[in-house]
């Protein structure tokens, strides 16, 4: 789950030494090893878990049955983690009070300039009708997660990487397969904006102990509050060394 950025002269990797592709004149007695990441997915930083080390500009993310490409944008950051605690204990919000055409981006390390577009829309919003604001009021210097980044987020949940989500949901009737069967169902938000109407949510639910889940265009404007309400899951950005990225 580390990201492979060099060679090392030291054996645990702990050192980049070498780039890719860099010229240099070996020693009889030259041994090389792959340099590391500091950390890799599933290791924590400051109680947050890493689902994310950033490699490339374009990345495949499993979305349900396929691997959908994404774009990776930003330079700044190295790893992606999520507030699990703050997450598990997260109540419903709207994702805004009302209909605005907000550009965002779908793309991996788009969640932070999303999240700071939403709230510049709708700055005046308290974080009942606002799920980017309250995601901030419950994870200090988070956003809320793109699209591409919530996909992240189901593939660590459904892999068992981080665990303990969704917790306040109820057992619903879901249709799954061939037949009708009691599974624990919730929705969270993405910050990614479908159109002026809707934002993307993925759609998590848990069936004879398995995870699984979809992505869905979820309504912004619906009139019955609760049905335009959904979970969120806090994202942090941090760099290199493990430092937050503000």
């Amino acid at each position: 789950g580390k990201y492979i950025k060099g060679w090392s002269k030291n054996k645990d990797g702990s050192t980049k030494d070498y780039d890719f592709g860099q010229k240099i004149k070996p020693t009889d007695d030259m041994i090389l090893y792959p340099a590391v990441s500091k950390y890799g997915i599933g290791d924590s930083i400051d109680g947050k878990t890493i689902i994310y080390v950033r490699k490339g500009i374009k990345d495949k993310i499993l979305c349900r049955n396929e691997y959908k490409e994404y774009s990776v944008t930003g330079t700044g950051w190295r790893y992606i983690a999520v507030d699990v605690n703050a997450a598990k204990n997260s109540e419903k919000r709207q994702w805004s009070s009302s209909a605005e055409n907000i550009i965002t981006s779908d793309a991996v390390g788009a969640g932070k300039g999303n999240t700071a577009k939403i709230l510049s829309k709708h700055d005046t919003d308290t974080d009942a009708n606002n799920a980017a604001k309250y995601c901030k009021t419950i994870s200090t210097d988070s956003c809320l997660p793109s699209e591409a980044e919530i996909f992240l987020i189901h593939n660590a949940i459904c892999s068992g990487k981080i665990t303990g989500l969704p917790t306040n949901v109820q057992e619903e009737r879901k249709y799954l397969g061939a037949q009708f069967g009691y599974s624990i169902h919730a929705y969270f938000w993405a910050s990614t904006q479908s159109d002026k109407d809707n934002a993307y949510a993925v759609s998590l639910y848990k069936y004879d102990g398995i995870w699984g889940g979809e992505r869905s265009a979820k309504s912004k404007t619906e009139t019955v509050a609760a049905e335009k309400a959904a979970f969120v899951c806090p994202i942090i950005y941090y760099d290199d060394d493990g430092k937050v990225v503000k």
